[in-house]
């Protein structure tokens, strides 16, 4: 009908994915007079047929088919897509899949206004003329490819770059990739044993599959570390023994999606090359973590380390990462009953990360003055550790304080004692010894008061 086709060139758009929209005139805002001119046409294309009915479905069908109905003195039966209260009885039932919704509904005829007799007008060709998209198909397989205008006009325009999320991803990644590490996938659905064990961020329930096609694949991970830990298992029964391994995955949560990172070392840490080696250990994996959260331009003062009590980890050498309340990161060696070989392994919620604001890297000259180092020692407690005591120093000594370390343990008669070497600095001028000395006795009087440690003489 060439009175429809010139119509949708006047006023029918293109939308993005190849979307004919219509609406100004057929399926939304409706031209009744356009609408009696198709009814004619269908009127005229079907003079010689004997129908008693003219069949359509809810709800873009209804208005073109009461137009039809009118040209050929005939009731109008629509196809609901939900049986309702006042359907009963025998109906017929079908499937169509709806292109604008992305769902298949079950459409549904009662048997009392159809039946054996009657002689429908519907497509003989398209059973699945459903809604706008169906007739917009047929418009375009139609008419000729020529006749229509291709045009970028109304599709939205996108920048052709990474956005931030991706550019820090891809920092990671080459961070890792720099420091000798290979990149693994790994399979998204994992089994019940390996949904429960390695959690780290929390216990809450996966999502399970309905249908799944065997039980090593029946749930939706909620973590990275059990599908390391089946990647490495993989590499040592076939004699690749020295591992250095990461992950970035997306996993999917019922609090919503996350982006993971895991990453792991395997027995030994070559150095110098090849010509040294070590076993892995807790700092080894606590050195890679601590530089992504440098990369990402995450000071070390917006973040605390304490003892982790995920029981997957080594009670005495492992650590959380926390930024307020918040959890963002584990790290340490595996607990000795989960493994056999020397295993470091760490996870970071990237997401978490992520929206944490940095502010710019700034390039101040070099200084000409050379930091001054002080040490002190302290006799720990039992639930007093050493970085509870950097904490400690370090706010005690402000900006002056530029690094803290621990240097020496000692112990004796089940006493123990760490020292602590602390480098101070000002950028325009030496100290004097006056004021060095009110530094340390602000620091010892701080520690001493806040964590009740004594100070020992070195």
């Amino acid at each position: 009908m060439q009175l429809l086709k010139d119509r949708i060139r006047k006023d029918g758009i293109i939308k993005q994915g190849n979307v004919l929209k219509v609406d100004s005139f057929l399926n939304h805002q409706m031209d009744i007079e356009l609408f009696q001119e198709i009814g004619k046409e269908f009127k005229k294309r079907f003079a010689g047929e004997e129908i008693n009915k003219i069949l359509t479905i809810e709800a873009s069908g209804i208005g073109i088919a009461c137009v039809v109905a009118q040209e050929f003195g005939v009731p109008v039966l629509f196809a609901k897509k939900s049986k309702t209260k006042n359907i009963s009885g025998e109906v017929y039932t079908s499937k169509v899949e709806s292109f604008t919704h992305g769902r298949i509904y079950d459409i549904i005829v009662s048997k009392d206004f159809l039946g054996e007799g009657d002689k429908v007008l519907s497509s003989k060709y398209r059973l699945d003329l459903a809604e706008q998209c169906d007739i917009e198909e047929e418009v375009f397989r139609l008419s000729s490819k020529d006749r229509s205008k291709l045009t970028i006009e109304n599709l939205p325009q996108t920048i052709g770059a990474r956005n931030e999320k991706q550019l820090k991803r891809m920092k990671i990644r080459n961070h890792l990739v720099s420091l000798g590490f290979n990149q693994i996938q790994s399979y998204t659905l994992v089994s019940a044993k390996m949904d429960r064990e390695l959690r780290v961020f929390d216990d809450e329930e996966s999502y399970k599959i309905a249908n799944p096609m065997t039980g090593d694949h029946e749930y939706v991970r909620s973590d990275l570390l059990s599908s390391m830990m089946s990647v490495i298992e993989y590499n040592l029964f076939r004699k690749n023994e020295n591992l250095k391994l990461f992950e970035i995955s997306s996993v999917e949560r019922k609090g919503g999606n996350r982006q993971y990172l895991s990453i792991a070392f395997v027995n030994n840490v070559l150095d110098r090359g090849m010509l040294v080696s070590h076993k892995a250990d807790f700092f080894d994996i606590k050195g890679v973590v601590i530089s992504l959260f440098n990369l990402l331009g995450i000071d070390d003062k917006r973040y605390t380390l304490v003892r982790s009590n995920c029981p997957s980890f080594h009670p005495y050498r492992s650590a959380d990462i926390m930024i307020g309340k918040k959890k963002v990161a584990t790290f340490g060696e595996l607990h000795p009953s989960l493994k056999k070989d020397n295993i470091a392994i760490a996870e970071i919620n990237l997401t978490d990360l992520y929206e944490i604001k940095t502010s710019k890297l700034k390039c101040v000259p070099l200084s000409s003055l050379q930091p001054l180092r002080r040490d002190l020692a302290f006799n720990l407690l039992d639930d007093v550790y050493a970085s509870d005591i950097i904490r400690e120093i370090k706010k005690a000594g402000g900006q002056y304080v530029k690094d803290v370390f621990v240097f020496d343990e000692f112990i004796k008669d089940n006493k123990r004692s760490l020292a602590f070497a602390i480098y101070f600095k000002k950028e325009d001028k030496s100290f004097t010894d006056a004021e060095i000395n009110s530094l340390l006795n602000t620091i010892i009087l701080n520690v001493t008061h806040k964590l009740k440690v004594e100070l020992k003489s070195l």
